[in-house]
């Protein structure tokens, strides 16, 4: 989405609700907030907010990245703002109350990003996924160095579509980056079937011989063929994307239907997959299997100094 975000560190896309069967639009932002003595830090929180207000009435949220904050289990919402009485008269009619949700961490420590990353949950009404769904109940460490480890990559989402979310991952620390993937699952009515009946992939291709264009010619003195073709030009099919499918169809029918009579039917032979890529040989394949292995113990030892650095000296 353009105009939306003036940083490079932020990307803006827009899920549209029609065609993945969510009740509002989705709009997703993928975020890499630089270290505060950064020269590249630009006030990013608070243009963060700015962009965010933009798009919270057109739909929901969703940000995940690297924000370089770490949060430990302090509140992303505003405490027992359901019952004071004296926030009742400062408070709109319209405003929804925060609900205690339980989040878990790993990482103990909360730092100045993190407390800005905090108050623009609380005043935007989003929520941290890390920590609180399954798949990632304990709050797993996101980032691995040899200088230690720390929670700084988050998925954030607008708390009305915490009920969509169906589950939430931080995935094994890989030797291609010291920061782990993060996968979130989303319910949404995404009607494939209807996309597999319109789109089917071709088995096959035609074609061109020495008599192709004989044939052709002969196909096109035809009136059947040339009936055809007169009734595409003439037809005024209307300018929605149901008449440019009408269009799309009627013109592959009449390419078909002489391609058929033309031309000869050639079928695509099925490629066998190799099992193991050409640069690939058993030193490589016992090293991958030992990083694998090595990263899901470093996940669930992340403290453990002897185990980071047997992995970081692989």
């Amino acid at each position: 989405m353009k105009n939306i975000s003036q940083s490079a560190n932020r990307m803006w896309l827009k899920l549209d609700k029609t065609f993945f069967g969510l009740d509002e639009d989705l709009y997703l932002c993928g975020i890499y907030i630089p270290p505060l003595n950064s020269p590249h830090y630009n006030n990013e929180y608070q243009n963060l907010e700015s962009e965010i207000s933009k798009l919270a009435g057109k739909g929901k949220i969703l940000i995940t990245g690297d924000f370089n904050s770490r949060v430990s289990t302090n509140a992303d919402f505003v405490l027992h703002d359901d019952n004071n009485d004296n926030l009742s008269h400062l408070l709109p009619d319209n405003y929804k109350s925060d609900y205690d949700m339980t989040r878990r961490s790993q990482d103990k420590i909360l730092n100045s990003q993190g407390r800005e990353l905090l108050d623009l949950c609380a005043t935007a009404q989003l929520r941290l996924l890390n920590g609180r769904f399954i798949g990632d109940i304990l709050g797993n460490i996101t980032c691995f160095n040899t200088k230690g480890c720390s929670i700084v990559d988050y998925a954030v989402t607008s708390m009305s579509l915490l009920s969509s979310v169906k589950y939430f991952k931080v995935q094994d620390p890989s030797p291609f980056s010291d920061h782990c993937q993060l996968v979130t699952y989303i319910t949404c009515n995404f009607q494939m079937s209807k996309l597999q009946s319109q789109y089917i992939k071709q088995k096959f291709n035609y074609k061109w011989t020495k008599l192709s264009k004989k044939l052709l010619e002969m196909e096109l003195t035809k009136s059947d063929i040339y009936e055809e073709i007169g009734r595409f030009q003439t037809n005024k099919f209307e300018k929605t994307s149901e008449g440019i499918n009408l269009a799309s169809n009627a013109i592959c029918n009449i390419y078909t239907n002489l391609s058929e009579k033309c031309m000869i039917k050639n079928c695509f032979k099925k490629v066998k997959k190799k099992n193991k890529a050409p640069w690939t040989d058993n030193e490589y394949l016992e090293l991958r299997k030992t990083v694998q292995k090595m990263g899901k113990k470093l996940k669930l030892s992340p403290f453990d100094q002897n185990l980071k650095l047997k992995f970081f000296s692989l």
